[in-house]
C-alpha cells in the first residue's frame, strides 16, 4: 500500500511540476484553462510568476519530501519565492519589461537571499557530530 501511495504522490508531484512549467512557457493557453487572462505586461508576468510558482513549488516540495528531503519553513518559502523569480525572468525575457517588474524581481531576489540566510543563521541545528565535521564547520574551528 505504501508503494502505491508513494507512486501516486510521485505522479501528483510530476503533474504539478508540469503545470507550473506550462504556465512558464505558455501562460495564455494555460491561464485560459483556469479562466485567467493577462490584460497587460504585468498580468502576463503574474501568470508566469505567481501561477507558475504555485504549481512548480508544490511539485518540487512534494517531490523533495518523497525523496526524504526535509526543508525548514524558511527554505520552503525561499523555494516558492525563487520560483516566482524564475517566472518573472521568463516574462522579462519573452514578454518585455517595465521598471515595476525590475523593482518586483529585485525585491523577490532579496527575499530569497534573506530567507536562505535566515535558514543558515536562525535555525539551531545543534552540535555537529564528530563524524560529520569538516574543516569548514564553525564548531571545529573553535575547538
Amino acid at each position: 500500500m505504501r508503494i502505491v501511495l508513494r507512486a501516486l504522490l510521485g505522479l501528483l508531484a510530476l503533474f504539478l511540476f508540469v503545470m507550473g512549467a506550462q504556465f512558464l512557457v505558455s501562460p495564455v493557453a494555460t491561464g485560459a484553462q483556469f479562466g485567467l487572462e493577462a490584460l497587460d505586461l504585468s498580468g502576463m508576468s503574474s501568470l508566469r510568476s505567481f501561477n507558475g510558482a504555485l504549481f512548480l513549488g508544490l511539485g518540487l516540495l512534494l517531490g523533495l519530501r518523497l525523496l526524504n528531503v526535509e526543508l525548514s519553513g524558511f527554505l520552503a518559502v525561499a523555494l516558492f519565492e525563487a520560483a516566482v523569480v524564475v517566472g518573472r525572468l521568463f516574462s522579462m525575457a519573452f514578454d518585455g519589461t517595465t521598471p515595476q517588474l525590475w523593482s518586483a524581481v529585485t525585491i523577490e531576489v532579496v527575499a530569497v537571499v534573506a530567507l536562505v540566510t535566515a535558514d543558515r543563521l536562525l535555525i539551531d541545528r545543534g552540535p555537529v557530530p564528530p563524524t560529520e565535521r569538516t574543516h569548514f564547520t564553525a564548531d571545529y574551528v573553535n575547538e
